[in-house]
C-alpha cells in the first residue's frame, strides 16, 4: 500500500480493504423499485439490462429477483447485447408484451433511455400497456408523458460524502469506511 487515501464511489473493489467506500444499497434500490411496480397492480414484471458484469447492475437484479419470489411471483429478466440494444430492446419488449408482462424496470440510465425509447418508437402507453420504473433518470424524468418512477442515484450526495471522507483521511488520519446509501425512489402517480 502507498499510504494514499482512496475513496471508491459507485463501485466496489473488494481487493482493495483500505480503501472508502460511499455506495449505493443497489440490492434494495432493485426491491423497491419492483415493490413500486407492485403497488400499482403490476404482477408480470420484466427486468431488462444488458450484457454487464457491473456489480451495481447484477445487485439490483438480485433486489428485483428477491421481491418477486417473496410475493410468489415469477421473474423474468431480459439480456440485451450492448452493441445492438436498439433493436434487442425492441424485440424483448414486443415479446414481453405478447407473453402479458405488464411491467418493466431498467436497472441503467443507458437501458432506461432505450428502454423508454423503444416503447414510444413501437406505440405501446404508460401507464395502459405497462409501467415502468428506470434508475437514475432525475434529470429527464419529466421528458415523458406520462411520467415514470425513477430510483435516483444521489451522485451530488456521493461526491459531497466521498470528498468528506477523502479530507479526513488527509487532514485528520482517519481511517476510511463504508458509507452505503439508501436508495430513493421518485413516483409519477
Amino acid at each position: 500500500s502507498s499510504g494514499i487515501p482512496v475513496v471508491l464511489i459507485d463501485r466496489d473493489v473488494p481487493s482493495l480493504s483500505a480503501a472508502g467506500r460511499v455506495l449505493l444499497d443497489n440490492e434494495k434500490a432493485g426491491r423497491i423499485a419492483t415493490r413500486s411496480l407492485l403497488c400499482k397492480g403490476r404482477r408480470n414484471i420484466a427486468l431488462i439490462r444488458y450484457e454487464t458484469s457491473i456489480a451495481t447492475i447484477l445487485d439490483k437484479e438480485k433486489g428485483y429477483f428477491s421481491e418477486l419470489k417473496s410475493n410468489d411471483l415469477t421473474p423474468r429478466i431480459e439480456i440485451v447485447s450492448r452493441q445492438s440494444m436498439d433493436r434487442e430492446i425492441s424485440s424483448a419488449i414486443k415479446l414481453c408484451k405478447e407473453d402479458g408482462i405488464d411491467g418493466f424496470i431498467f436497472p441503467s440510465n443507458t437501458i432506461s433511455i432505450a428502454g423508454m425509447s423503444a416503447i414510444h418508437r413501437l406505440g405501446y402507453s404508460i401507464p395502459e400497456d405497462f409501467n415502468v420504473v428506470c434508475f437514475d433518470q432525475e434529470n429527464v424524468s419529466g421528458v415523458y408523458t406520462p411520467g415514470v418512477d425513477f430510483v435516483d442515484q444521489p451522485t451530488n450526495l456521493v461526491a459531497e460524502y466521498a470528498f468528506r471522507m477523502l479530507k479526513e483521511a488527509v487532514c485528520n488520519e482517519t481511517p476510511m469506511s463504508t458509507l452505503i446509501l439508501n436508495p430513493i425512489i421518485y413516483s409519477n402517480k
